[in-house]
């Protein structure tokens, strides 16, 4: 996103399916246009830093461009350099518990 654009994510919940495979929910919003999704969450660890637990994901999912209100456009309109249809999310996040 060029500097003035801005986004964030709100978590509402967190699933856990089994040991590896968890769902983070939440409002995503790109553009001041917020839509709920639901993204992957892999468990990396947990540690105690300053004598508080802390525990790290790294979530990734997909979202559609013109869900938020995004333009993309194919290779051939954009004279080779090719927007996606969807936007990639990949995060580590890291909470304290």
């Amino acid at each position: 996103f060029p500097s003035h654009d801005k986004f964030s994510f709100k978590s509402t919940s967190f699933q856990k399916v089994n040991q590896n495979i968890n769902f983070f929910k939440g409002d995503l919003t790109i553009k001041d246009v917020t839509r709920v999704v639901e993204l992957d969450a892999e468990f990396l660890g947990e540690n105690m830093h300053n004598g508080q637990k802390k525990v790290a994901f790294e979530i990734k999912g997909n979202v559609k461009r013109e869900d938020f209100g995004l333009e993309y456009c194919s290779f051939n309109h954009a004279n080779g350099a090719a927007l996606r249809e969807d936007i990639k999310i990949i995060a580590n996040l890291e909470f304290s518990i």
